[in-house]
């Protein structure tokens, strides 16, 4: 679970978590279960868009994302 400065919370893989990790842009608070809180402010933006993880290890995610929630919009 990463917790967001806002308060909110949500669940992703292990792998995800311990990239993030390694990226510092989550620190571990607890260990069963895997629980983290996002270091800056600003990272939790880059992460999620509109409730959805972005996986950062895939350079399109973002912009499948995006035109996603454009065509959505369209609809």
């Amino acid at each position: 679970m990463v917790i967001c400065r806002s308060g909110k919370s949500f669940w992703t893989t292990q792998v995800q978590f311990w990239q993030w990790v390694r990226t510092c842009a989550v620190k571990k608070t607890a260990d069963n279960p895997l629980v983290g809180q996002f270091i800056r402010e600003d990272e939790e933006n880059l992460i999620l868009l509109s409730n959805t993880v972005l996986n950062l290890s895939c350079p399109n995610h973002l912009s499948e994302a995006l035109s996603s929630r454009r065509f959505g919009a369209f609809r």
